[in-house]
Protein backbone atom coordinates (compact mmCIF):
# COMPACT_ATOMS: atom_id res chain seq x y z
CA UNK A 1 0.00 0.00 0.00
CA UNK A 2 3.21 2.26 0.26
CA UNK A 3 3.82 2.44 -3.21
CA UNK A 4 0.70 2.35 -4.26
CA UNK A 5 -0.17 -0.62 -5.99
CA UNK A 6 0.07 -3.88 -4.37
CA UNK A 7 3.17 -6.32 -5.13
CA UNK A 8 3.26 -9.33 -8.46
CA UNK A 9 5.43 -11.49 -6.00
CA UNK A 10 5.66 -11.86 -2.74
CA UNK A 11 7.50 -9.63 0.00
CA UNK A 12 10.74 -10.31 1.28
CA UNK A 13 12.55 -9.39 4.72
CA UNK A 14 16.17 -9.07 3.71
CA UNK A 15 17.15 -9.45 7.52
CA UNK A 16 14.69 -12.42 7.73
CA UNK A 17 12.85 -10.99 10.83
CA UNK A 18 9.48 -11.34 10.01
CA UNK A 19 8.32 -8.53 12.79
CA UNK A 20 10.85 -6.11 11.11
CA UNK A 21 8.72 -4.53 8.69
CA UNK A 22 10.42 -1.18 8.55
CA UNK A 23 10.22 0.10 4.77
CA UNK A 24 13.94 -0.43 4.19
CA UNK A 25 13.81 -4.39 5.48
CA UNK A 26 11.32 -4.98 3.22
CA UNK A 27 11.38 -6.13 -1.65
CA UNK A 28 9.60 -7.58 -3.62
CA UNK A 29 11.00 -11.04 -4.39
CA UNK A 30 10.08 -14.16 -6.33
CA UNK A 31 8.70 -17.41 -4.68
CA UNK A 32 12.78 -18.56 -5.22
CA UNK A 33 14.02 -15.63 -4.32
CA UNK A 34 12.43 -15.28 -1.05
CA UNK A 35 13.21 -18.80 -0.34
CA UNK A 36 17.22 -18.29 -0.67
CA UNK A 37 17.01 -15.42 1.70
CA UNK A 38 16.64 -18.05 4.36
CA UNK A 39 18.99 -18.78 7.49
CA UNK A 40 21.12 -21.86 7.72
CA UNK A 41 18.36 -24.57 9.07
CA UNK A 42 18.50 -26.10 12.65
CA UNK A 43 18.94 -29.30 11.26
CA UNK A 44 22.31 -28.55 9.53
CA UNK A 45 24.89 -30.47 11.05
CA UNK A 46 28.08 -28.99 8.94
CA UNK A 47 27.59 -25.55 10.00
CA UNK A 48 27.59 -23.93 6.85
CA UNK A 49 24.46 -23.16 4.44
CA UNK A 50 24.46 -25.58 1.38
CA UNK A 51 27.35 -27.79 2.86
CA UNK A 52 26.92 -31.16 3.85
CA UNK A 53 29.10 -34.42 4.87
CA UNK A 54 29.35 -37.04 2.38
CA UNK A 55 30.12 -40.75 4.50
CA UNK A 56 30.31 -42.59 1.27
CA UNK A 57 33.41 -40.45 0.38
CA UNK A 58 34.51 -39.20 2.85
CA UNK A 59 34.25 -35.33 1.87
CA UNK A 60 32.16 -32.75 2.15
CA UNK A 61 29.75 -31.57 -0.76
CA UNK A 62 28.31 -28.35 -2.18
CA UNK A 63 25.10 -28.05 -3.36
CA UNK A 64 23.32 -25.14 -4.35
CA UNK A 65 19.45 -24.91 -5.74
CA UNK A 66 18.87 -22.23 -8.17
CA UNK A 67 15.37 -22.24 -10.45
CA UNK A 68 14.04 -25.72 -9.19
CA UNK A 69 17.49 -27.50 -10.35
CA UNK A 70 19.86 -28.71 -7.82
CA UNK A 71 23.74 -28.36 -8.72
CA UNK A 72 26.66 -30.26 -7.00
CA UNK A 73 29.26 -28.23 -6.69
CA UNK A 74 32.43 -30.52 -5.51
CA UNK A 75 33.50 -32.48 -2.98
CA UNK A 76 36.13 -31.09 -0.41
CA UNK A 77 38.39 -32.11 1.87
CA UNK A 78 36.77 -29.37 4.59
CA UNK A 79 33.81 -27.45 5.48
CA UNK A 80 35.08 -24.04 4.45
CA UNK A 81 36.49 -24.90 1.50
CA UNK A 82 32.60 -26.28 0.42
CA UNK A 83 31.05 -23.38 1.78
CA UNK A 84 33.34 -21.33 -0.14
CA UNK A 85 32.35 -22.93 -3.35
CA UNK A 86 29.16 -22.47 -2.17
CA UNK A 87 29.04 -18.78 -1.54
CA UNK A 88 30.65 -18.14 -5.03
CA UNK A 89 28.40 -19.84 -6.26
CA UNK A 90 25.60 -17.67 -4.78
CA UNK A 91 26.69 -14.80 -5.60
CA UNK A 92 25.87 -16.13 -8.98
CA UNK A 93 23.15 -17.40 -9.06
CA UNK A 94 21.17 -15.63 -6.52
CA UNK A 95 23.06 -11.92 -6.38
CA UNK A 96 21.43 -9.47 -4.07
CA UNK A 97 19.43 -12.30 -2.41
CA UNK A 98 21.73 -14.54 -1.47
CA UNK A 99 22.30 -15.54 2.06
CA UNK A 100 25.75 -16.53 3.31
CA UNK A 101 26.02 -15.30 6.70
Amino acid sequence: YMTGCWPENEIDHRDTIPSNNSWDNLREATRGQNAQNIKLRSDNSSGFKGVSRDSTRGKWAARIKHQGKRTDLGYFDNPEDAYAAYCKAAAELHGEFARTE
